[in-house]
């Protein structure tokens, strides 16, 4: 954070021969602590300087500790001899000072955040996401439907079976259906036999949740864009199209956590602010459009 505040004050005053500001109308603190367990590993006219800065610089440096602390001892100079010449009021040192003190915040947020700060965000999304990443084959599907009523006499039922079985015929010498295809083929066939037709698309599920003679009729199809039928299940005879299929999944817990720790991140991220945010005693607003907002940032 020093090294931001640095930055923007000699931006504005450490060049050329500008004569300095008059007297400065607020005093430069001397650096916090990062936390309980910071210490000092050297001062600058009594000045401290921690070792979470020499640990900061050292990782945006990818250099040694050594230099890294000079560094900041350099930091440390250069900003209490800008702060000398009155500059901590300019525009600029403060927009640069502010936005070094969120990304003192938010940086450490965004790259280490562990699962347990994040509760119970992280457990939310494992759980969907075990969901999504191990489990056996399950397919998608569509049907077009001839409804028969429960407790419909025999003949009802038999004139059901058979226009079924007249869309199924059509159907069934077709490759590469899509659910769009259904209706518009189905429908007249039954409107030209005095019955409706229902149709539905039904979202990739297990066998296990699905009508029995359907789950059979569906995983008895040996491709994507057939049907099968008629199948007599409890609400008509039905032609099922196998619309999609979703292969089985078994991902590693690794490959799971790490991509469930970056949505939980994301997602989370309003409530740690909230809890900064009371810690603090300050009242942050969130732009409405903050994940629109983070997605095109650089």
């Amino acid at each position: 954070m020093r090294a931001a505040m640095v930055l923007g004050l000699c931006a504005i005053g450490c060049g050329g021969n500008a004569p300095a500001p008059a007297v400065q109308s607020r005093a430069l603190a001397d650096a916090p602590a990062a936390g309980s367990d910071d210490f000092v590993v050297a001062r600058v006219d009594g000045h401290p300087i921690w070792a979470s800065c020499v640990a900061a610089q050292a990782t945006r440096t990818h250099g040694e500790r050594a230099a890294a602390l000079r560094d900041c001892i350099d930091f440390e100079l250069l900003a209490w001899r800008a702060a000398a010449r009155g500059l901590l009021d300019d525009p600029d040192v403060r927009d640069a000072d502010q936005t070094a003190r969120v990304a003192r915040l938010v940086d450490p947020y965004e790259d280490a955040a562990p699962a347990t700060e994040l509760e119970p965000t992280y457990s939310k999304l494992l759980g969907r996401a075990l969901l999504l990443t191990r489990h056996p084959a399950f397919r998608g599907s569509g049907y077009v439907r001839i409804p028969v009523a429960a407790g419909a006499a025999a003949e009802v039922d038999a004139h059901a079976h058979e226009v079924a079985a007249r869309i199924a015929s059509v159907l069934a010498a077709q490759h590469g259906l899509s659910d769009a295809d259904l209706v518009p083929i189905a429908q007249p066939i039954a409107e030209a036999a005095g019955v409706t037709v229902d149709h539905q698309l039904v979202p990739p599920t297990l066998a296990i949740g699905l009508d029995l003679p359907y789950a059979t009729a569906l995983y008895g199809i040996a491709e994507v864009g057939r049907t099968a039928g008629p199948v007599r299940t409890k609400w008509g005879w039905d032609v099922v199209l196998f619309q999609q299929d979703v292969p089985a999944e078994d991902a590693s817990d690794q490959v799971i956590h790490d991509h469930v720790i970056v949505e939980a991140r994301r997602v989370h991220f309003p409530l740690w602010v909230s809890a900064v945010a009371h810690t603090l005693g300050i009242e942050p607003a969130l732009d409405p459009q903050v994940d629109h907002t983070l997605d095109e940032a650089p």
